[in-house]
């Protein structure tokens, strides 16, 4: 057989245009036309999809390789298959960040003219030096005076001389230069640098983003992802220049991270406006926008964003105590303080001497701060930063006190919930943060009689040390105080559904007539159970048939409710029944009535509601109890009210 040299063995061209072989070969080519289409869509589908999922995945390396300014994430957004994420809104920003005016020289000082920070050795009364501390022995007195505003003042502010904390010189150097900082830090190697999006050329160039480290953290990073040394010495992971903090100066990790956090201003002396951002945090906003916005539209020199469920320093307090964020009694100790010095409960009804309600005061969400250094505006920072240092940790705590006993000469902008969760895209730490002073509960075991729990054993043996108390913070809580705490009671705190979820749940289960259980109630949100008191008598009588609205949503929302508040008219049936309210994070009602209708006989129930409160109840009849306490559902009905 001889071969074609131009079309090989089996050429089509040579062949009749009724060959079979021809005919197969048309065939063949538009199914294989047909396939390799398909597959090709195929191929761009699954780019896109991991696109999408890289933006969102909490994985290092995969969101390091998600680009949310290429036109493919630009065309999902806009088609709406990009997620939004929850809790946010549009924020008011401007078109662009070239247009931003930035004004010219600095926001003058009213008040406080001048601030001087202590910052040498202090002594104690028989003249011996004591040991140095970054925040320094400030004394009741010294910390009682630090709040009467002067033209000059002198408080302390960290850095004292040998306290720790100290940067090498060719950071000190590089940020001299920095008169626009957006700055974050990461402590112990629980994060690594997140990219922020969205930076225009004009703020690339304004700004400096500096990421403050301690040494574990540094070799977290090196090992994680890739850091480039400059000419200088500098290290930088992409747009941040990595700040090295050595000397670490407290035991506590927490309480080392609000060094750069509070402290922005001493850190970087020469900067004249600050963004901080979490580390876990990756920026979506040019933060040129983002001063915009905060500061010079409203001619503002400090903001921060209001905390999305508690209003009261007492709530959060109780929130830190069940989520094992600091020793128990200590967070008690430190909220009777606050309270013997006058510190009240947020009330709706309660404004400030300016008029302002005291929501806009109490509890921040303190991830992001915007900040125009200004002497007042230091001055809060270094007193914000003074009670980090003598008590605990949790600097939500602490603010809202600061500003309590500042009044109205300190006046900032606390802007809306939902858009503080438009500023970012929140990641996952690598690792939990825990240590062990966080699962304490109570004085018994802080004081050393820890041997029974779990979590000792476990950190005992990670850890050389299992010593409870910090001994270069804190010291506050364990300096005699010059007032009778024993006589302090703290506030009731009362428990609000966690509406991280986005939905609450409250059921309520009732048999043979009577309630399952006539004192307690159970309320589920997420994966967490909390319980409160419900009706002592056991039974709801037909009196209670009609409830303002305002009143159930009251119990609603903080998470339990009275049981004659959710069902109106007593079971006869022996069959049980199972009801559960789902709630929208919108709790705001008019005024307006409830009316619960009579139970027929084929156990349907009807709400009418004519508030803003969204209802959906499910009645299910017919249940077995298990003796796990799980329930069959045999015959379940719904009615939904929108």
């Amino acid at each position: 057989m001889v071969a074609d040299v131009e079309g090989g063995f089996v050429s089509p061209e040579k062949l009749p245009s009724d060959h079979p072989m021809k005919i197969v070969w048309k065939k063949g080519f538009i199914r294989l036309f047909l396939v390799g289409g398909i597959l090709w869509m195929l191929l761009i589908l699954t780019a896109s999809l991991l696109h999408v999922w890289s933006c969102r995945s909490s994985i290092t390396f995969f969101s390091a390789i998600c680009n949310k300014e290429s036109k493919v994430f630009t065309i999902l957004d806009s088609m709406g298959i990009m997620a939004k994420a929850q809790h946010r809104c549009s924020i008011p920003l401007m078109d662009e960040a070239d247009k931003v005016v930035i004004p010219k020289g600095r926001t003058p000082d009213e008040i406080v003219k001048r601030l001087v920070y202590i910052t040498e050795a202090e002594y104690s009364i028989n003249g011996s030096q004591k040991s140095p501390l970054f925040g320094g022995h400030q004394n009741w007195t010294q910390r009682e005076e630090s709040f009467k505003l002067k033209p000059t003042m002198k408080v302390h502010c960290g850095f004292m001389r040998n306290g720790g904390a100290e940067m090498v010189p060719a950071d000190i150097k590089y940020v001299k230069k920095c008169r626009f900082v957006v700055a974050s830090g990461i402590f112990d190697g629980y994060d690594v640098p997140r990219q922020p999006s969205n930076i225009s050329v004009r703020s690339k160039d304004l700004f400096c983003f500096l990421m403050v480290v301690d040494e574990i953290s540094m070799q977290f990073i090196r090992e994680n992802v890739t850091v480039e040394e400059d000419n200088d010495g500098g290290k930088w992971v992409g747009i941040w220049r990595l700040v090295l903090l050595k000397y670490p100066p407290y035991d506590e990790p927490r309480r080392n991270g609000k060094v750069p956090k509070i402290l922005t201003h001493r850190l970087f002396p020469q900067a004249q406006y600050s963004i901080w951002i979490d580390g876990k945090m990756e920026l979506i906003v040019d933060p040129l926008l983002i001063l915009e916005r905060y500061l010079w539209r409203g001619k503002h020199s400090f903001a921060i964003a209001q905390h999305k469920h508690h209003h009261s320093i007492y709530e959060e307090a109780d929130a830190n105590k069940r989520r094992k964020r600091y020793a128990r009694p200590l967070i008690d100790l430190h909220m009777k303080i606050y309270r013997y010095e006058g510190m009240e409960p947020w009330s709706p009804e309660k404004k400030t001497v300016s008029g302002k309600p005291w929501n806009s005061v109490h509890v921040p969400e303190g991830a992001i701060i915007i900040r125009e250094h200004t002497a007042m505006s230091n001055l809060f920072s270094c007193l914000w930063f003074n009670e980090v240092h003598m008590f605990t940790p949790r600097d939500q705590l602490s603010f809202g006190y600061v500003v309590y006993r500042l009044g109205d000469s300190f006046k900032f902008f606390m802007f809306p919930n939902c858009e503080y969760y438009s500023l970012f895209i929140l990641h996952p730490h690598t690792r939990e943060h825990s240590s062990l002073i966080e699962w304490v509960k109570d004085w018994d075991q802080l004081k050393g009689n820890m041997s029974n729990m779990k979590e000792y054993k476990q950190w005992k043996q990670r850890n050389a040390s299992t010593s409870l108390i910090e001994t270069r913070g804190g010291l506050g809580l364990w300096t005699p105080y010059p007032g009778n705490l024993d006589s302090v009671v703290l506030p009731t705190v009362e428990k609000r559904v966690d509406a991280r979820k986005g939905v609450a749940r409250v059921r309520i289960d009732l048999a043979a007539g009577r309630w399952l259980d006539a004192t307690r109630l159970e309320c589920t949100c997420g994966s967490g159970t909390t319980y409160g008191d419900a009706t002592k008598d056991g039974s709801a009588s037909n009196e209670h048939t009609t409830q303002p609205a305002a009143q159930v949503r009251g119990n609603l929302q903080h998470g339990w409710v009275e049981l004659r508040q959710c069902h109106t008219r007593r079971i006869t049936k022996t069959a049980g029944y199972s009801m559960t309210f789902n709630l929208t994070e919108q709790l705001a009602v008019a005024d307006e009535t409830l009316t619960a209708a009579s139970w027929a006989s084929t156990a349907t129930h009807e709400i009418v509601d004519k508030g803003n409160l969204q209802t959906a109840m499910t009645l299910t009849s017919d249940l077995r109890l298990k003796s796990s306490g799980t329930i069959d559902r045999l015959d379940s009905r719904r009615v939904a009210m929108e």
